[in-house]
């Protein structure tokens, strides 16, 4: 799957629901955020995730389980 960000044209994206801590998220024009833990709610439907970006930390960011977001897999 791909999406397409502004400013940087067509990345790989998964569901937010297959993300792992270590993953690099990918914005537009080309910010980046690094996952830091991620956590499902028991309902499925939601994914909670904790992100660094810029030199802060941003807890619980709420995303729909099924919403595609751009990544960077870092193995």
């Amino acid at each position: 799957m791909t999406l397409h960000l502004q400013g940087i044209g067509a990345r790989n994206a998964i569901r937010a629901a297959e993300l792992v801590a270590g993953d690099v998220m990918i914005c537009n024009y080309g910010e980046t955020q690094t996952v830091k833990a991620v956590e499902h709610h028991k309902s499925g439907k939601t994914v909670f995730v904790d992100i660094e970006s810029g030199g802060k930390l941003y807890p619980r960011c709420r995303y729909g389980a099924d919403r595609l977001v751009a990544v960077q897999r870092v193995n």
